[in-house]
């Protein structure tokens, strides 16, 4: 396939997208293509503080700052207080702040796939995505129970077509995003900082995220038509398996 998707600078081309989900919604996801899409507050917001969906700052940009002092602002006032007014209160912080954009832009969440993920066959006919070595702590840390496979490239030339404004791409695992790893306009940046950035803990999780023009309320659904042509589903019930995927399709 051409054209793959892809993720960091530098990083691998993204073969396929891994959504894990609760088994009820597999049929619409596979059949109508019906996917949710939520404002990151439901992440930074989820009561299971323990759960892998629970990130205090999804959704925040954040940057390191040294010598953070403050003072008090009397309104009105034009010119900054004076000096014996300051009170330091680090040499060296992290400072989260979140846009209102960023806030009410509505995301979809997968695991990006790419060839260093997948073991092959001698013959090299197929692949293998090793899904047991993350079915365990997906049940546990997500209560998932099912999941679809399905081919990167096809599925996001489809999403894009039914939702024009979407925009995608791999989560980038720092703890500030100061000089982002990958080029966008400067109307996305300050987006892209928060809705593209997670802190390394989450890392293991391999994310890649696509998002929707900002809407006032959520969850959104989006519908792009049957995808059984481009993706395979199963369950991660007594999961000891991995994925077989045929190399000459």
């Amino acid at each position: 396939m051409a054209d793959k998707p892809e993720g960091q600078i530098g990083e691998q081309p993204i073969l396929f997208l891994f959504k894990s989900m609760k088994q009820e919604h597999v049929d619409g996801s596979m059949k109508k293509g019906r996917f949710c899409f939520n404002h990151p507050s439901v992440f930074s917001g989820w009561e299971e503080k323990d759960s892998a969906q629970y990130d205090k700052w999804d959704g925040h940009g954040a940057h390191k700052l040294k010598h953070l002092y403050v003072a008090p602002y009397t309104k009105g006032e034009t010119q900054p207080p004076p000096m014996d007014k300051w009170t330091k209160i680090s040499d060296e912080t992290t400072v989260h702040f979140e846009s209102d954009a960023a806030k009410h832009t509505p995301i979809c969440c997968f695991r990006a796939i790419r060839s260093d993920d997948l073991l092959s066959d001698k013959e090299r006919r197929n692949a293998y995505f090793p899904l047991h070595e993350i079915a365990d702590r997906i049940r546990n840390e997500f209560n998932h129970d099912a999941y679809i496979l399905v081919e990167a490239t096809p599925f996001l030339e489809r999403m894009r077509k039914s939702v024009p404004c979407c925009y995608t791409g791999a989560v980038i695992y720092q703890d500030t995003m100061n000089e982002p790893p990958f080029s966008l306009d400067k109307g996305h940046q300050i987006i892209a900082e928060q809705i593209f950035r997670k802190d390394e803990k989450f890392a293991w999780q391999k994310e890649y995220r696509i998002a929707l023009a900002p809407a006032e309320k959520s969850p959104v659904f989006v519908e792009i038509g049957s995808i059984e042509d481009i993706a395979c589903c199963g369950s991660l019930i007594d999961c000891d398996y991995a994925i077989r995927i045929d190399l000459n399709r």
